[in-house]
């Protein structure tokens, strides 16, 4: 390919953002795919809506990239709210605005407060919305046979009588390696990303957490160096460069990460999380959501009743990367 049909194949499908338009296509979440055929296929077979679906899993992982591909299967348009947007007036005319066998999409449904929440599973369960207060007349306004799909990273902020009213829950997992570095290769290879050596996607994997979005990001910035170096072929020194811009080790950890573990190398004992977050910079609980829950999943730290220790894993990974003192 030269480069000028190089040029021209990037930007074709950076308009079309290279993403998967059909089930078959969708890598990874085997067990959710073969979930959602099966109740698509049975939906077609019917002539019927899909019925209300809820994803469940940490974000990045495809829940809402799903809702679009069932949008586009169904051949019916989607709606989409992020549910702390909601209030229940708005959550009222959303639910209103879906026709027969659109979908009705709400993203981090679990910040939809009490009240709302309320609307909605009695909306799922009579199909109607009431309008008017209690003093005044009130209007019962039918709602229309569509699909509300609903996507959460936090299950237990959902009240029981709304996860209760939808037929489907589907629960997402983080992605391994092989998964991601198949992504990474179909992706890339649509956007007309040439690597030197295939080794790249399998790196690129292995920084990643678990989750495609990290993936296709770190691929982007890997993309970005190569470019800045006047070429179309990415090379293992332009993924160094990309991680050491963005201050990535071998496990994908980060600056905060490490300076996490290393704080724990340095009093050897139980640290309590407020103690750490003053040493990092951060408060308290942006440390134990965005720091901890990816170094507890690898292994790296435990949680302990008096505080927080590092593992003899913890330990290895600080030595391998000669981050071992604290600074």
């Amino acid at each position: 390919m030269n480069t000028a049909q190089n040029i021209n194949t990037i930007s074709r499908h950076e308009v079309n953002d290279a993403t998967p338009h059909q089930l078959d296509e969708f890598v990874g979440q085997k067990r959710v795919v073969d979930q959602l055929k099966v109740a698509l296929q049975a939906a077609r077979n019917d002539n019927h809506r899909l019925p209300p679906i809820l994803f469940v899993g940490p974000a990045g992982v495809g829940k809402t990239q799903l809702a679009h591909i069932l949008a586009r299967e169904m051949e019916s348009e989607i709606h989409e709210q992020l549910g702390h947007n909601l209030t229940v007036e708005t959550l009222r005319g959303f639910l209103m605005e879906s026709k027969s066998k659109e979908i009705a999409f709400i993203d981090e449904i679990h910040l939809l407060k009490r009240k709302e929440q309320s609307v909605l599973f009695r909306a799922m369960d009579e199909r109607l919305i009431i309008l008017g207060s209690a003093n005044r007349r009130q209007c019962r306004v039918p709602l229309e046979n569509f699909t509300l799909i609903g996507a959460t990273t936090d299950l237990h902020c959902l009240r029981p009588p709304l996860i209760s009213r939808f037929r489907m829950t589907l629960f997402f997992d983080f992605y391994s390696e092989e998964e991601l570095t198949s992504l990474l290769k179909i992706r890339g290879g649509l956007l007309g990303w040439q690597v030197e050596d295939e080794c790249i996607y399998g790196q690129i994997a292995c920084r990643a957490r678990g989750i495609p979005r990290i993936a296709l990001s770190i691929m982007e910035g890997v993309w970005r160096v190569a470019r800045s170096r006047n070429r179309f072929i990415i090379r293992v020194d332009d993924l160094g460069e990309a991680c050491r811009l963005e201050g990535l080790d071998d496990r994908g950890l980060g600056q905060h990460e490490r300076k996490y573990l290393k704080i724990l190398n340095y009093y050897r004992e139980p640290v309590r999380l407020n103690v750490i977050a003053t040493r990092v910079g951060l408060a308290p609980q942006t440390v134990s959501t965005n720091i901890e829950s990816f170094l507890l999943r690898i292994g790296l730290i435990n949680k302990l009743k008096d505080g927080r220790m590092i593992t003899d894993d913890g330990l290895q990974h600080l030595a391998s990367t000669c981050e071992g003192n604290l600074k």
